[in-house]
């Protein structure tokens, strides 16, 4: 039985456009320099790091302390060799634990504006290093645990929308790396950016058997309000600003985006450049 997808999403969107209905700035950290390290642990150091740094620099409010999260594998689906999906624009992530899972369409570019144009979606917003913005909409849908995704007639049964791209339902999908990927989460403290809070959260992936982290992001989020958004998005800024260089954490020089660390860590899978 299908169940009806529920919508979450993100696209490069031109230059004008409404106001995002939220913001997310994501930071990758070193992991190199915390692979000694415990997930506990790195969730541990990185809140007292935005603790010290909130009070020392501007003066930020906080609540809520740091807890785990979440425990779920990842991974991200195409169609081999050729990459299909990735040609499209759309980056498909699978990820659950043993008693809920769910697919997500990352859509990039805006060839796939029409055929996702009749979907209610929700426009987001990503911020990269320095203050990099990519406008953004995703669509997620919930499936059961133990269903296969093995051809594009299997997204389909979830996606029906997927049909526009006119792909060949026939052909094979499949993880676009070897081994899975066992993602941790951590809920950190919420702070406050002029009148919004925003959510602050710690994802720290492991490679296979891996024991030591092989990807860590830290992030906030916040909901936008067009009637404040100019003072909100400003003191963000800064405070994101803050976490590149005075905060004292790891930052990665060579990491941007997990989805990008993924595709590089998968070179071979596909053998066109999308």
């Amino acid at each position: 039985m299908r169940i009806l997808p529920y919508v979450v999403l993100a696209f490069l969107l031109p230059p004008v456009m409404a106001a995002p209905a939220s913001r997310e700035y994501k930071l990758i950290l070193d992991s190199g320099a915390l692979k000694s390290e415990q997930a506990a642990d790195i969730a541990a150091k990185v809140e007292r790091t935005l603790q010290n740094l909130a009070g020392e620099k501007l003066s930020i409010v906080s609540r809520v302390k740091s807890m785990r999260d979440k425990s779920r594998t990842v991974r991200f689906i195409d169609t081999p060799g050729d990459c299909l999906l990735r040609q499209a624009g759309l980056i498909v992530r699978d990820r659950g634990d043993e008693k809920k899972r769910a697919v997500t369409l990352k859509l990039r570019g805006r060839g796939s504006e029409d055929w996702a144009r009749h979907w209610q979606l929700k426009e987001e917003e990503d911020v990269t290093p320095p203050l990099q913005v990519t406008s953004s909409r995703s669509l997620s849908s919930k499936i059961p645990v133990a269903t296969p995704l093995k051809t594009v007639a299997d997204l389909l049964e979830y996606f029906p929308a997927l049909a526009g791209l006119k792909l060949p339902t026939g052909k094979a999908v499949q993880s676009i790396l070897q081994e899975d990927i066992r993602e941790e989460t951590f809920t950190l403290p919420q702070f406050k950016l002029g009148s919004r809070w925003s959510e602050t959260e710690l994802s720290i992936w492991y490679f296979g058997r891996e024991t030591q982290p092989g990807l860590i992001e830290v992030s906030f989020r916040y909901e936008v309000d067009p009637a404040d958004d100019a003072v909100t998005r400003a003191l963000a800024e800064r405070w994101f600003t803050l976490w590149q260089g005075a905060s004292g954490l790891p930052v990665s020089g060579a990491e941007t985006t997990k989805t990008a660390h993924v595709f590089r860590r998968a070179a071979g899978f596909c053998q066109v450049n999308p």
